[in-house]
């Protein structure tokens, strides 16, 4: 009897939605980034103080709500048996950006780590 061999893309629930919240917590650290450069620009004179604090309690709210989104994701790995394969080519031909589908489409290669680099999600731009 022949070795079944499982495509890369077929995978565990449970890893895609692991490798999710690691994506959303990377996108939050981004964000954080982004809000502390917006914060300290917000201190030059010449800028509408309001303004940029209200652009800041948006970041902040984008930030918090990738990093619960992420929380949510890490549950609902825990969760789901780990029997429960899923094939990823069709939801990944949605991504605009290659880097993040190939992560996504080949979750069972995850080490566990963030991957997400704004160089390696820029290729749509090149």
């Amino acid at each position: 009897m022949a070795a079944t061999h499982t495509p890369s893309h077929i995978v565990p629930l449970s890893t895609v939605f692991a490798q999710l919240g690691c994506e959303l917590r990377a996108l939050a650290a981004a964000v954080n980034a982004i809000e502390a450069a917006v914060e300290h620009l917000s201190n030059a004179p010449h800028l509408n103080a309001a303004r940029a604090v209200y652009g800041l309690q948006n970041l902040d709210f984008v930030g918090q709500s990738l990093v619960s989104i992420a929380a949510f994701a890490d549950g609902l790995s825990a969760a789901v048996p780990k029997s429960w394969r899923v094939d990823t080519v069709e939801p990944t031909k949605a991504l605009a950006l290659a880097a993040l589908a190939r992560r996504l489409r080949h979750a069972s290669d995850w080490t566990g780590e963030a991957t997400f680099t704004a160089e390696s999600d820029f290729e749509l731009f090149d």
